[in-house]
């Protein structure tokens, strides 16, 4: 699948409109209901999702990633970058910097 828009730490971001989630232990299942297609994810994954219910960065996400699991900065910001990318791409998460007139963070 290829990238609407390039991610950078600095992007910043929020949960797109016309989703339905709920978690289900450490699971977490989202229904687009514009696209009728469901999702789920786990631990990391779910972690990312609750973080940016309100509109965030890129960084802060990958900052409260970090300091929750022992793993590398500059793996955990591409991880995250790549990991956003696809909610982006999937239509769960809109990447502000590119919405027309969108507010700040």
């Amino acid at each position: 699948m290829t990238r609407r828009t390039a991610l950078t730490p600095n992007s910043r971001i929020v949960v797109a409109p016309g989703q339905s989630a709920c978690q289900v232990g450490v699971e977490t299942v989202i229904l687009n209901l514009t696209a009728g297609r469901y999702y789920g994810f786990a631990n990391v994954g779910t972690r990312i999702w609750q973080l940016v219910q309100s509109p965030t960065t890129v960084a802060i996400v990958q900052q409260a990633v970090s300091s929750a699991y022992d793993v590398d900065a500059a793996r955990c910001e591409a991880d995250v970058i790549e990991f956003v990318g696809r909610l982006v791409d999937a239509g769960l998460v809109r990447h502000l910097d590119s919405d027309a007139g969108a507010a700040d963070v």
